[in-house]
């Protein structure tokens, strides 16, 4: 009797347990501040860059750049939470944040786009249409004359 009172609680638990192995393969990648990358990075799921890349970030996921992070080259995202620095162009095919330590010294390109007070660019601003935001692997630089310019209502 004992034994099946086991049984059922460890019946129990594995139902609680995630059914899917997707979400147990994909990690959270992470460069840290204080480590330093040359070359093109790609990144799936949620990932986090905090340290020194030199060449182009492209990530599937939500990608959250640390206000620590410099990157020298452009940067494809799905999601992008930015508070770090680029000297490249930023482009997100769903949402780019820009929190109040982002300094951004190229062109943007977003489908939703949120800058909070305090942070800097420097480039052009440009909205991405829903095919357009298709191609998030897409590296060409952002800004080419096929981008329509970003709309704001105040």
């Amino acid at each position: 009797m004992f034994s099946k009172k086991q049984s059922s609680e460890n019946t129990n638990s594995r139902q609680l347990e995630p059914t899917t192995t997707r979400s147990r393969s994909r990690g959270i990648s992470m460069l840290a501040d204080g480590c330093s990358f040359q070359g093109k990075m790609f990144l799936q799921g949620e990932s986090r860059v905090g340290g020194h890349v030199e060449g182009s970030v492209i990530c599937d996921g939500i990608l959250t750049v640390e206000e620590s992070a410099v990157i020298t080259g452009d940067l494809n995202g799905v999601v992008v939470l930015f508070n770090g620095r680029i000297d490249g162009n930023l482009r997100a095919s769903d949402l780019l944040r820009l929190s109040p330590t982002a300094r951004v010294y190229g062109d943007l390109a977003a489908k939703r786009l949120v800058v909070e007070d305090g942070a800097r660019i420097e480039g052009r601003v440009s909205y991405l249409t829903s095919t357009e935001s298709n191609s998030e692997h897409d590296v060409d630089p952002v800004g080419s004359s096929e981008d329509e310019p970003l709309q704001v209502a105040v």
